[in-house]
């Protein structure tokens, strides 16, 4: 991590990746972010237990370019309401946020051609509901 924007959040308020689990993420994929922001709070929501789809809210986002020495990536964490993430599903997701941030920055750095890829972002949104939870990816070029 080279640069880091850390907001403190209010009690009840977190972020789902700490600096630490950052910093493994970052050693996992032999990478640095240029910039690590753990921002604002994005999701006051309250979970919802009753309704088919009890919370959704955007947990991380990476952004990157490509300069000449190879590309560069930011990673954002979004500041969320603790409750909307029930503990007994922390872990799982935490792990595949993680695996889906890896995939995505090794996807990018490795492609062959990248002349359709301007800014390339991966936008992690996590959706909990009656059944379980899903991690849903969204990338943009």
């Amino acid at each position: 991590m080279k640069s880091k924007q850390h907001k403190n959040v209010p009690q009840g308020f977190r972020h789902l990746l700490s600096r630490t689990e950052v910093r493994r993420l970052e050693e996992a994929m032999g990478l640095r972010f240029r910039e690590v922001q753990f921002g604002h709070l994005v999701y006051t929501g309250h979970l919802d237990p009753n309704g088919p789809i009890q919370s959704s809210f955007r947990t991380a986002s990476v952004s990157g370019w490509e300069t000449d020495a190879g590309w560069v990536f930011n990673l954002h964490c979004a500041g969320f309401r603790d409750e909307l993430l029930p503990s007994r599903w922390e872990k799982r997701v935490k792990g595949e946020i993680m695996g889906a941030i890896t995939r995505y920055v090794h996807k990018i750095t490795t492609a062959r051609e990248t002349d359709f890829i301007r800014r390339p972002q991966l936008w992690l949104d996590v959706v909990i509901h009656e059944k379980g939870y899903e991690v849903r990816p969204t990338e943009l070029k």
